[in-house]
This record gives C-alpha cells, sequence and structure tokens, in this order.
C-alpha cells in the first residue's frame, strides 16, 4: 500500500492490487508492506483521524511539509482484536470489488447506449 507523506495530501492512502506490482510511486509517498495486519486493515488506520494526525505531528520542512522516512516509527497504531481487524479488512474487500463492479457496469452501460445510438442513426 502507499500513503501521502506530504501534509496537503496526507489522507491520500491506497491499496497495491497484484496486478500493479512494478508502478512506480512518487517519493511523496510510503511504501508500506505491513507484517502483522493486513493491507485493507492498514488502509482504514492510515486513512483515520488519529494517524493523520500523528502524520501531521511529525512533519518537517518549510514550504512543502512532509513526514520523513525517519520519523514514521513515532507513529502509533491502534491494535484491535483480531475479530475487529477481520471484520474491516473484509468490509475494504466487499468496498473494492463493488466498486470494480460498478465501473464494469457503467462500461456496459455506456458500450450499450452507444450501439443503439448507433442502430438508430443508421435506421
Amino acid at each position: 500500500m502507499i500513503a501521502s507523506a506530504v501534509v496537503g495530501s496526507i489522507d491520500k492512502a491506497a491499496t497495491i492490487a497484484y496486478e500493479q506490482a512494478g508502478l512506480i510511486a512518487s517519493t511523496g509517498f510510503f511504501q508500506l508492506r505491513p507484517r502483522i495486519m493486513s493491507t485493507e486493515y492498514l488502509l482504514v488506520l492510515v486513512r483515520s483521524r488519529c494517524v493523520q494526525m500523528q502524520f501531521q505531528h511529525q512533519t518537517t520542512g518549510g514550504i512543502l511539509s512532509a513526514v520523513p522516512d525517519s520519523r514514521l516509527k513515532h507513529v502509533q497504531v491502534p491494535n484491535l482484536p483480531e475479530a475487529i481487524r477481520e471484520k474491516i479488512s473484509e468490509f475494504v474487500i466487499h468496498s473494492h470489488d463493488a466498486e470494480r463492479e460498478s465501473v464494469r457496469l457503467v462500461e456496459q452501460a455506456k458500450t450499450r447506449v452507444e450501439q443503439l445510438i448507433e442502430e438508430a442513426a443508421r435506421g
């Protein structure tokens, strides 16, 4: 997963799908590889107000303040019970699946509308 290290976009974070492996990220992002929690749970944590406030507290710099890599270790995340972490992960996975399905359905609808317009124009 990636998470923005820059103050103006500290709320930006995303999981990286397997098929996206090998893509390049800006130096303005942390590349996080969780070992003891799921990527989806970590995504929710990074987007939480609690962690975002800690990121802002750890920033350095002037015009374009950011969280240096060395300060990331000072950010604390809640360690919820495993069952709750799993449920949160399930919700995130379901949300991502639903988003992909909605994109697929919109594309399918656009294609069908284009076909109908072409048929109407010919006939």
